[in-house]
């Protein structure tokens, strides 16, 4: 019983010993060194107190305020800001040390302040915060050596050694601060799109749970890796300059009427339309001309946007012949004036040949052709709905295939008609009559069944 009273105690002892330890040793010394931390900050408040900055340089002055939603640009334009821009050049500035390390001079002779850059600074910066007297700083030269720069503060006779990086922040232009999204949509939640371009209007639709579909000014499958580019240039990309925030004459950027007009609608939280102009191309500078339908300002966008808009609409079509999943492909059938071939996936999921004889077939050969017909690609959309598919050779077709998937009693179905292009590519004819220009391989694949 004494053996496990001593036990006990010493148990007891240790839990308290362990506990001083874990408050004074780990979570004061913590405690200890963000006191000290805070402490040797020159400036003790964080970027979220400010709510008013103001850079001013020889011929320029930016003055950002922020409300609710963010912050605003009031000069020299009165426009959205650029948050993380903003953010950055706080978080610089609140980080300034006040210390002996950081301090260069404690009393500066005018000689010294001239040195120094900061006998008359050509940056400064004032920050006020809610319920407080505004703050100002004077950034003079950059050091000679390391990545520092010298600052003052009003008030303040010290010279203090800063983060050269925190100078170049606040020394950038309007275009820094100013928020450059184009378009605020987000591309996944975008539901519909058009385009007018070139006399035509083109239009695209999601289908809720389907996919992209042309509606205008045919129906046909859409290609979405093309549709995805030109929404993310538009949701994710970035205005390259601010061009004239009044223009008098938007003719002398294309823009009256537009060479071009795309529209994007929303869903979800994104509801809404978002229209932009497009103008001329400017070859000096790169970009292409652009305006909000709704906004008078003018702003340059990369080339590469302008380069990516369909043309017309067979350039928004999806260039895939067949849309199927292997997976779910239940029958096949080949056909040719000569022979037909026909397959089946019996209830065991096993392949059999049902036409010209009854017999098994490898999974291989059905996979090998499901592949390749899968990956067939329209070299050219030739017409839609011909009157006469004769010129074509596809009134009597060479080559016919057939996919059944399960759940659809409609095959999808590939004529092939006659070659030409000097024997490099051949007619076929697809789903919705439309007529296309396929390369010879898609014949080589019959030949050797």
């Amino acid at each position: 019983m004494r053996y496990f009273k001593k036990t006990f105690l010493w148990i007891i002892l240790l839990s308290i010993l362990g506990g001083y330890l874990y408050i004074y040793e780990i979570r004061g010394g913590k405690e200890r060194e963000q006191a000290e931390e805070e402490a040797s900050r020159l400036f003790h408040f964080t970027p979220d107190d400010v709510v008013e900055l103001e850079l001013k340089k020889p011929g320029s002055l930016i003055h950002l305020i922020r409300d609710e939603k963010g912050w605003l640009m009031d000069s020299p334009v009165k426009a959205k800001a650029d948050d993380k821009s903003v953010h950055s050049v706080l978080q610089y500035i609140t980080e300034t040390k006040n210390d002996s390390k950081y301090v260069m001079e404690e009393h500066p002779s005018p000689q010294r302040l001239v040195e120094f850059g900061l006998s008359n600074p050509s940056l400064q910066v004032e920050i006020k915060i809610k319920g407080e007297s505004a703050k100002t700083i004077y950034f003079g030269d950059r050091g000679p050596t390391q990545n520092v720069a010298y600052a003052m503060v009003k008030g303040d006779p010290r010279v203090y050694r800063v983060v050269a990086d925190a100078r170049a922040e606040a020394d950038r232009d309007d275009y820094y601060f100013r928020d450059k999204t184009i378009a605020l949509f987000k591309p996944f939640e975008a539901d519909k799109l058009e385009i007018s371009l070139n006399g035509q209007t083109m239009r695209a639709e999601l289908p809720m749970m389907g996919k992209w579909e042309i509606t205008q000014p045919l129906k046909a499958r859409a290609d979405l890796v093309k549709i995805m580019e030109l929404l993310s240039k538009l949701s994710e990309g970035e205005i390259k300059a601010f061009i004239d925030e009044e223009p008098k004459d938007l003719g002398l950027y294309g823009l009256n009427p537009p060479r071009a007009e795309v529209s994007v609608w929303g869903s979800g939280d994104n509801k809404g339309v978002t229209t932009l102009f497009f103008g001329d191309k400017d070859i000096k500078k790169r970009g292409v001309y652009v305006k909000h339908k709704d906004t008078p300002n003018v702003f340059l966008l990369e080339e590469d946007v302008w380069d990516i808009l369909p043309r017309d609409v067979n350039h928004l079509r999806d260039q895939s012949v067949f849309f199927f999943e292997e997976e779910k492909v239940i029958k096949i059938q080949l056909k040719s004036p000569v022979k037909e071939i026909l397959w089946e996936k019996d209830s065991q999921a096993e392949w059999k040949q049902k036409t010209p004889a009854n017999s098994s077939v490898e999974f291989s050969i059905i996979k090998d052709l499901l592949e390749k017909l899968k990956g067939v690609r329209i070299k050219e959309f030739v017409i839609d709905n011909p009157k006469d598919f004769k010129e074509f050779g596809l009134d009597k077709p060479a080559y016919t295939v057939k996919i059944w998937q399960e759940g659809s009693n409609t095959p999808q179905e590939l004529n092939i008609g006659k070659t030409h292009n000097n024997g490099r590519a051949v007619y076929a004819l697809t789903e919705g009559n439309s007529v296309i220009s396929l390369g010879m391989e898609i014949t080589e694949l019959f030949k050797t069944l």
